[in-house]
């Protein structure tokens, strides 16, 4: 009896691993995500030689509870190509770690009026008491999220890099202008690249 059961088992076993390998190898990804900006598709450097400029432009003012969100115009080339691909790096940490996202240039302008957008909202809302959550934000194609929202009176501008494991960020809404004006500043640097030698960017 023994024997049949082992013999059961041996046949059972036999059957379940190709079918289990097979599953393993169909589930598994085959390849990684592909990036979502052409900045991010220019800086993949698998197989090539790429050449990567980060300029730093400013950051949001220090916080006890949050790290600033710090905003870099970004230029990435190749040296077969001759026409380099522009945008903005933006990091966010919440004083545990930091993650980045990049914003291509064709997404700049579309911010800048999102955040104009979000100004002149925080004006209008400032002496309106809120009796339910209320957020205004601007997303890119790189998971950055920025924008503020208001529970009474109070208003909390926030920026995040992801989604799942998303890391976030809070700042006191009188530092969105400030972003607006960051973000413009790197739009002005990439348009006139010759001048980011001598921009005066901030460290």
């Amino acid at each position: 009896m023994r024997s049949r059961v082992c013999a059961f088992a041996f046949l059972l076993l036999a059957m379940t691993i190709p079918a289990f390998a097979q599953s393993t190898a169909t589930d598994s990804p085959v390849a990684s995500k592909p990036p979502a900006t052409k900045l991010g598709e220019a800086a993949d450097d698998i197989g090539d030689v790429v050449i990567k400029e980060f300029i730093p432009i400013g950051r949001t003012a220090y916080r006890m509870t949050t790290a600033p969100v710090v905003f870099e115009a970004a230029i990435i080339s190749r040296p077969d190509t001759s026409e380099p691909v522009r945008g903005m790096r933006v990091t966010v940490s919440d004083n545990r770690i930091s993650r980045a996202s990049l914003i291509d240039f064709d997404e700049m302008g579309t911010m800048i009026k999102a955040l104009d957008f979000m100004i002149a909202k925080l004006a209008e809302w400032k002496d309106v008491d809120k009796v339910s959550y209320n957020e205004i934000s601007f997303s890119s194609r790189d998971d950055f999220k920025i924008g503020f929202y208001q529970e009474g009176k109070k208003q909390t501008g926030f920026a995040t890099v992801g989604i799942i494991g998303a890391v976030t960020s809070t700042f006191n809404v009188s530092d969105l202008p400030n972003v607006r004006d960051l973000t413009q500043q790197a739009l002005d640097l990439l348009m006139h690249p010759e001048s980011a030698a001598s921009s005066g960017a901030a460290q």
